[in-house]
């Protein structure tokens, strides 16, 4: 069995999102339940604070609320748990296009993402 101890973790709460504390380059990032919970200036800003961290071919994967265009200012009950998510409160939801031009906006950042 493993368990964190063996692992030599290091865990920093930080409101900024500033991986550079941490000194270190990573193969991998993950946000679950991260990004469907932080507005679109949020996400930009951990995306912008992550990407110097990454390691060459590294990888930041993350969960969010997929919406079609036409329902993006209309609450939507998402298809798996039926919660319901919104533009502007949380829980967010995002379409396909904005989710993939915030990853646009930082090299490295994730360039396929996958709805939550």
């Amino acid at each position: 069995m493993h368990s964190i101890e063996h692992k030599r973790a290091e865990l920093i709460c930080d409101d900024g999102f500033r991986m550079r504390k941490f000194g270190a380059q990573f193969d991998y990032c993950i946000g679950v339940s991260l990004f469907t919970h932080l507005p679109m200036n949020h996400i930009l800003r951990c995306l912008i604070e992550t990407a110097p961290c990454m390691a060459e071919g590294g990888a930041f994967y993350a969960t969010f609320f997929l919406c079609e265009q036409a329902e993006l200012l209309n609450p939507v009950k998402q298809p798996r748990g039926g919660v319901v998510t919104n533009f502007d409160s949380d829980p967010y939801h995002y379409t396909p296009a904005q989710i993939e031009w915030m990853a646009g906006q930082v090299r490295g950042a994730p360039q396929q993402p996958t709805g939550a």
